[in-house]
């Protein structure tokens, strides 16, 4: 006996239905009546897991199941030595994307348990989800008062994707000006009198992966001394938690040097455009694995060595269908022009559904 599983779609979204059916081949007439005697049942489990391990002054490892759904089968077509079982399953909306690297990973499995008298049989099927698909709009009026911000808050919107175990909120609105993060930092310099504030604020509430990011940087000098460098940076974080511990790694996408300066007692206001690549991972937020995104602004002083001010505010970065689309579109158009063997896995497809790589184990 042969169990397989298979999807209709190569990847999914938070909120999508997961749609597949179990196909059970090479039945023997005696397997073939004890799969359908009373009693038999088949059972498939759709699961999502975070798993860490890294190595501090020992190696540390944890694992966090945030997904486990289960949904009895019933044959819904019985042919010659084989049986077929569909499946549909509505999968939250506040799920992660899938994530893997060398310290950790948030993957997604469907499984499906066959279990008669003293027989049982899984087998175990794994699957991609993009993420998320929309965010939440989130109002914020902020005043400035000295050029820095004096009330209001700092937004951290709620979206239609996984960002804490139990978020799940959705708007459509994409983009909407009300909805960008707010920061601002104040500073004060040694043997200097006054203080340097840093207001910035984001054009959207979450990005696409290839889409242009906008900061506006508001920078209030009080002192007597010139701001001479503003560096505004583009930061992807990812960071691992096992046993209490955090293990993080940074890359800086892209810098922007501001070629201006802002002199002793002055306020200046600058706008800096940073292009996120495409294929970004989005923003994912879990209790083991996260990925984050901010936008890290500093300020350099004449005459003050040693002395920095610097603030961050945090960049959201979503998955929609078309920019996934998009990437998978390159991707395939990337597996055609390399020659025939692509094409012929393509014309493998069974009955239009996709599989993917099958682990199985059974117990007899």
């Amino acid at each position: 006996m042969k169990v397989d599983i298979f999807f209709r779609d190569r990847a999914y979204f938070a909120g999508a239905t997961l749609v597949g059916y179990v196909n059970v081949t090479k039945v023997d007439e005696e397997t073939l009546l004890n799969l359908t005697k009373e009693g038999t049942t088949t059972v498939l489990q759709v699961i999502g897991e975070e798993e860490v391990e890294f190595k501090d002054d020992k190696v540390l490892a944890e694992s966090h199941r945030f997904l486990n759904l289960e949904q009895s089968l019933v044959a819904t077509e019985l042919r010659d030595h084989s049986l077929q079982f569909d499946f549909e399953v509505v999968l939250p909306d506040t799920l992660p994307a899938s994530f893997k690297s060398k310290h950790g990973r948030v993957y997604y499995e469907a499984r499906v348990q066959i279990k008669y008298d003293n027989f049982e049989r899984t087998m175990k099927t794994p699957f991609t989800l993009r993420g998320l698909l929309t965010t939440a709009e989130t109002e914020t009026e902020s005043e400035f008062s000295d050029g820095c911000l004096t009330e209001g808050r700092r937004v951290s919107p709620t979206f239609s994707g996984r960002l804490s175990p139990t978020a799940g909120t959705t708007v459509n609105n994409f983009g909407g000006r009300n909805s960008a993060p707010v920061c601002c930092e104040h500073k004060s310099l040694p043997f200097v009198s006054g203080k340097v504030s840093i207001g910035a604020t984001l054009n959207a509430s979450a990005y696409r992966p290839g889409e242009k990011l906008h900061v506006t940087v508001s920078v209030n000098n009080r002192t007597s001394t010139r701001v001479r460098r503003i560096s505004v940076s583009l930061v992807k974080e990812v960071s691992f938690t096992a046993k209490g511990r955090t293990f993080a790694k940074s890359k800086t996408y892209d810098t922007v040097d501001v070629d201006s300066s802002v002199g002793g007692k002055q306020q200046r206001d600058f706008v800096v455009e940073h292009k996120l690549e495409e294929g970004l991972v989005p923003t994912i937020e879990g209790m083991l694995v996260n990925v984050r995104y901010y936008t890290l602004i500093r300020l350099g002083y004449a005459g003050v060595m040693g002395t920095r001010t610097y603030t961050t505010l945090p960049v959201t970065v979503v998955v929609d269908k078309s920019s996934a689309r998009k990437v998978l579109l390159e991707r395939r158009r990337k597996n055609l022009s390399a020659g025939p063997s692509q094409c012929g896995e393509e014309a493998r497809e069974h009955r239009g559904y996709s599989k993917p790589t099958i682990v199985s184990t059974s117990k007899s």
